[in-house]
């Protein structure tokens, strides 16, 4: 069974079996969560939360984009999507902008997130999931 699990902006929890709603929380799961940091495989989650203590350079893009490909890859792997593409954008001194497309046939979601290099309270500040992230259907 695929579920999805979202929250809305005063933190009421909804979970449905929509299989794009399925999707869209192994998405954000896959990009949010730490990688060894979760209870039933340590190989699950993203890297990009390391960036949060480094300085911004042209390499941390180009890890940024890394981590995310390998942490939706799964996704694919397990024909759950048909195919993701990852876009990422340095955005001044401290910024990397990303979008995480996964697709299930012509469907696409789109996860839109942002990582503050070398600013770790800015990661940190966000109360709830719906606060720090932007999920929506095209």
């Amino acid at each position: 069974m695929d579920i999805g699990i979202s929250i809305d902006k005063y933190g009421v929890i909804d979970i449905s079996d929509t299989p794009m709603e399925g999707v869209i929380t192994a998405t954000v799961l896959s990009v949010m969560v730490e990688k060894n940091n979760w209870w039933q495989s340590p190989a699950f989650g993203s890297k990009i939360h390391t960036l949060a203590r480094e300085k911004l350079t042209n390499d941390s893009v180009r890890l940024v984009k890394n981590y995310l490909k390998e942490a939706t890859n799964w996704l694919t792997q397990l024909n759950i999507a048909s195919k993701i593409e990852i876009e990422v954008e340095r955005r001044g001194r401290d910024r990397i902008n990303y979008a995480v497309t996964v697709w299930q046939g012509n469907k696409p979601v789109v996860f839109k997130n942002y990582i503050g290099v070398g600013v770790l309270d800015d990661f940190y500040k966000y109360k709830n999931v719906y606060d720090f992230v932007n999920i929506y259907n095209e």
